[in-house]
């Protein structure tokens, strides 16, 4: 029986444009662009022949896969353009922050942490807050269950989210994602319906940990056992004879 998350909106304003949604719903531009053979070696395979795993591009990197299709992704709900205008901290301030707009009649989707409140933290500019999505969002999970919140996988988006972990069992307010710009310098309009943020949610459990080697028979056993079934096959050798399909609707 699979679990249930629940996002709510805490303003009753949302469309359901942008409500959250599997990550699977957003796969990247560019993760549906690109061919699973290499281009060189698609040209040169002799027909009929299977595509070997040197073959293969990042689209059949099913690692790679489940890390952009796992978890529910946030999107954003406006506009926001971020402007070539800078704002300074004061008169010493010769590289300045960012300025940002957004569509007048949107309640502020953008707001901002004092510098004092990350000062030390990388990433921030001497003087100046950190801006922050705000997000209408509460969250709820099963009890034992976290959410990581992070930044979307493998997007090409121009922001990098603050990472947490919140008890979403216990706390289902919602909680405003601080970021920062990729590229300080950056201008242009993200757009409504934009990855903002991907939240995965897993079960709290205690973890112990402990070091071997292949000195141990159990572990050469495995090792040995594993790396047999991966020569054995020519193709999606990890997706058949190692994945475990995960389900997020």
């Amino acid at each position: 029986m699979s679990k249930k998350i629940k996002f709510i909106d805490t303003s009753n304003t949302v469309p359901e444009d942008f409500y959250p949604k599997p990550a699977k719903r957003f796969l990247p531009e560019w993760y549906k662009k690109i061919d699973s053979i290499a281009k060189g070696a698609k040209e040169h395979l002799p027909e009929g022949e299977p595509d070997r795993a040197n073959h293969s591009t990042v689209k059949k990197c099913v690692p790679v896969f489940d890390s952009i299709s796992s978890g529910y992704i946030i999107p954003t709900f406006a506009d926001i353009f971020v402007s070539e205008e800078k704002v300074f901290a004061d008169e010493n301030d010769k590289v300045g922050a960012p300025n940002y707009y957004w569509p007048e009649p949107i309640n502020n989707p953008i707001s901002f942490h004092p510098y004092e409140q990350i000062e030390g933290y990388p990433f921030t500019q001497q003087g100046h807050p950190m801006a922050k999505f705000a997000n209408p969002w509460g969250i709820r999970t099963p009890r034992g269950y976290s959410c990581l919140i992070t930044t979307p996988s493998h997007r090409e988006i121009p922001f990098v989210i603050l990472e947490a972990i919140v008890d979403t069992d216990r706390y289902n307010l919602p909680v405003e994602f601080l970021f920062r710009l990729r590229d300080p310098n950056f201008s242009g309009n993200i757009p409504a319906g934009t990855p903002m943020v991907q939240i995965i949610p897993f079960k709290r459990e205690n973890w112990d940990h402990e070091i071997s080697d292949l000195r141990n028979t159990e572990e050469s056993a495995s090792y040995a056992r594993n790396q047999y079934l991966l020569d054995s096959g020519l193709k999606n050798r990890y997706k058949t004879r190692f994945w475990d399909r995960k389900h997020f609707n």
